[in-house]
């Protein structure tokens, strides 16, 4: 019972919060979908697009893990021991 009323409290603040920033409507210009497939399409005649994929693949599973073993590494840095 008063975890719950701990929880409505913080959500209920959280969304408050939430509700004071603006909102952004972001519409993508008409030309870029086109542009974009355009790019890929002469991209494809240097590098079979299979080969592409597995590049923008690894590209992000570095990222990403980059990304996590820094806030591993940040989480660490805070224990006492």
């Amino acid at each position: 019972m008063i975890f719950e009323l701990l929880a409505n409290l913080l959500l209920g603040i959280l969304s408050l919060i939430l509700d004071l920033l603006p909102v952004i409507d972001f519409v993508l210009p008409t030309g870029f979908v086109e542009g974009a497939n355009a790019l890929f399409q002469y991209l494809g005649y240097f590098l079979p697009m299979g080969s592409l994929a597995m590049l923008l693949t690894l590209k992000i599973v570095v990222d990403n893990f980059q990304l996590v073993a820094s806030v591993f590494g940040w989480i660490v840095s805070w224990l006492p021991f």
